[in-house]
């Protein structure tokens, strides 16, 4: 894995330079290939091919003949970046498998193999390209153990971030309000790096300030964030890692790119959007607001509560597994509380519901107690669909519906990343053996399938399923049936 980068300071590049080779582009480079009088006028697209000329440089100087996967994340590359680096890759021997762009805006026309888009609320008719939606929420491994329930409690911790450097100097104007007398009674939290233009300002103000603490540099924000009562902050990717732990927070857009994350936060209902910038022309408003949503306390609870079932945190895994492919072997896991959300997530799957026997809603409050009740009930078996990367793949549910006579009904449903990959077989093949361990007894295994579900219908025949008169009254799907000696 190699990072291509312009500036080799800054605290990501440490963080990267830890595990990683990060190669610096020499974008002098440019001046030596260009007079700087016509490099001043030079257009956008001409400085996307010299950008990827760079690039290329530095690829060969390092010797890398196969590339696995190219991501960009950039505002000012795009298309011609990518062609331009396919074609004189090609020309030195040098062979890319997949790209991804990690597509902020929803720019149009693109030719890179995948789209990321983790910011914006899923759409139904998904391409299989188009990485779109929060179920792709890059996390970093520390967020986990997702908690399901959320407990109605007094605010106490308060956490302010408004992105590393708080360019457009929010904090300082929080600090004001915070020297009110009401906000004695919290503790507080300001994460901002000493690369900020106002951070001896701001540690100053708080200097004086006894319940306010100041963070210059940590390597991630998860333990602050999950003792956090509530959290002001700006609608950047701390957005999701919010939401990932169901804390109530006011957000504030601080870049024209946060504007997708705010539609998605308004559509869900899942924070309080502070739509004009704070300053100090409006500061005695905001301190209202913010007074009157501490003490309001359903609503925080409310606002919490709706966060529960959108981030579930296996997006990292999503992703890789959509660059790389299935470059493991599969295994079954059997369920636990933890895989909860994957759950009803997949069972609210609109491909999954269209093939559903069942059509009925259910909230995932319902979904919390009928699962609780699977995992205890003798009759029942769930095991959860892995690589060796832990990505959920799929589930397989086995439940006896005639003890007498050792019947088990079948049910499965694969992740949209792993669908078309022939991995049903495979699923179902490893679920049965599973079935026949735990049960240790002659079985009738049983599907009742959809019979437009070809797909389905096929992948049961395949290990020997037979069709069978069905007791079923919907004729929209039959039985298929294997006995198992």
């Amino acid at each position: 894995v190699i990072f291509l980068t312009t500036n080799k300071s800054g605290n990501l590049n440490n963080e990267i330079n830890k595990n990683f080779e990060l190669i610096v582009i020499d974008r002098n480079l440019i001046n030596k290939m260009n007079n700087l009088d016509e490099l001043q006028n030079i257009n956008t697209i001409e400085n996307e091919k010299l950008d990827a000329k760079l690039c290329l440089t530095a690829i060969i100087k390092n010797k890398i003949k196969l590339i696995t996967a190219i991501i960009l994340d950039s505002y000012t590359l795009g298309n011609e970046w990518i062609k331009q680096l396919k074609y004189l890759s090609s020309l030195n021997l040098i062979q890319i498998e997949k790209t991804l762009y990690i597509n902020d805006f929803n720019k149009n026309g693109l030719s890179f193999d995948f789209e990321l888009n983790q910011n914006q609320l899923e759409i139904k008719k998904e391409e299989n390209r188009l990485l779109h939606g929060l179920k792709y929420i890059l996390l970093e491994k520390c967020y986990e153990n997702k908690p399901f329930y959320v407990i109605e409690k007094k605010i106490q911790e308060i956490m302010l971030f408004m992105g590393t450097s708080d360019n457009k100097n929010i904090i300082p104007v929080f600090l004001e309000i915070f020297k009110d007398a009401y906000f004695k009674n919290f503790n507080i939290n300001v994460v901002l790096s000493e690369v900020s233009l106002n951070y001896k300002k701001v540690s100053n103000i708080i200097s004086n300030l006894s319940n306010v603490n100041l963070y210059s540099y940590l390597p991630n924000l998860n333990e602050l964030i999950k003792k956090s009562d509530f959290i002001i902050g700006a609608g950047g990717t701390n957005t999701w890692e919010r939401i990932y732990y169901n804390k109530p927070s006011l957000v504030i857009k601080t870049a024209d790119n946060q504007e997708i994350v705010l539609e998605a936060l308004r559509e869900t209902n899942t924070a309080f959007i502070q739509e004009e910038l704070p300053t100090k022309n409006n500061l005695e408003d905001i301190k209202k607001r913010l007074k009157d949503l501490l003490e309001n306390k359903k609503v925080i609870h409310k606002i919490s509560n709706n966060s529960i079932t959108l981030v579930d945190g296996f997006g990292r895994s999503r992703v890789a597994f959509k660059l790389l492919g299935l470059t493991t072997k599969l295994f079954l896991k059997c369920a636990t509380l933890e895989d909860t959300l994957l759950l009803y997530n997949w069972y609210k799957d609109y491909q999954s519901r269209s093939n559903s026997l069942s059509r009925n809603t259910v909230n995932f409050n319902e979904h919390i107690n009928w699962f609780e009740n699977q995992l205890k009930s003798e009759s029942s078996l769930i095991f959860i669909l892995s690589d060796n990367f832990n990505t959920p793949l799929g589930y397989i549910r086995f439940e006896k519906t005639n003890i007498k006579f050792n019947e088990i009904n079948i049910s499965y449903g694969l992740d949209h990343i792993s669908r078309g990959l022939g991995i049903s077989k495979e699923l179902l093949k490893l679920g049965i053996l599973e079935a026949k361990k735990h049960w240790k007894s002659r079985l009738i295994f049983k599907g009742t399938i959809k019979n437009t579900n070809i797909r389905s219908i096929k992948t049961f025949q395949r290990l020997g399923f037979q069709r069978i008169k069905s007791n079923n009254k919907n004729e929209e799907y039959s039985d298929y049936c294997l006995k198992y000696n």
